[in-house]
């Protein structure tokens, strides 16, 4: 597998989504928690590397994944960023104007993060994806019909 590298920015979804890549690469493995942050530290470039070498030299490295997480979050997520993505979702809907594809990339750029703070079911997912598709195909059958 291969994975993408964090350089120590302030893009929240370019932060999460370098946590994500190892949240599902570590689901089904049989990893050790100290190999999990060793194999996620690897991967961290420029500020971030620095980051990370300040806790090595100070002796406050995270011991767990869930630890390395938390530190990792605080410092590159802003802290209503887990309300943000939740609160999002919670309002995704198909806006007016809007194609399908440009919903599609929505709804993914959407559901994924928030499925980093809570479980995200598949029929959960569906049941959005679905009924907001299903309205839209009124919404156009309707805007067909008065043509």
């Amino acid at each position: 597998m291969k994975f993408d590298t964090f350089h120590g920015t302030k893009d929240k979804l370019k932060a999460l989504a370098f946590i994500q890549q190892f949240d599902a690469a570590f689901s089904g493995g049989n990893f050790t928690e100290a190999s999990k942050v060793r194999k996620a530290a690897s991967f961290l470039k420029g500020n971030a590397l620095q980051w990370w070498s300040t806790l090595l030299m100070q002796g406050q490295h995270p011991k767990t994944w869930l630890e390395f997480k938390q530190l990792f979050s605080s410092l590159w997520l802003t802290q209503t960023y887990e309300a943000d993505v939740i609160s999002a979702w919670n309002q995704m809907r198909f806006e007016k104007g809007e194609t399908l594809d440009q919903y599609n990339e929505r709804f993914w750029n959407t559901c994924l993060p928030v499925s980093s703070f809570r479980p995200m079911t598949l029929p959960e997912q569906m049941e959005k994806y679905v009924c907001q598709r299903l309205l839209h195909q009124d919404q156009c059958v309707k805007h067909d019909s008065t043509d």
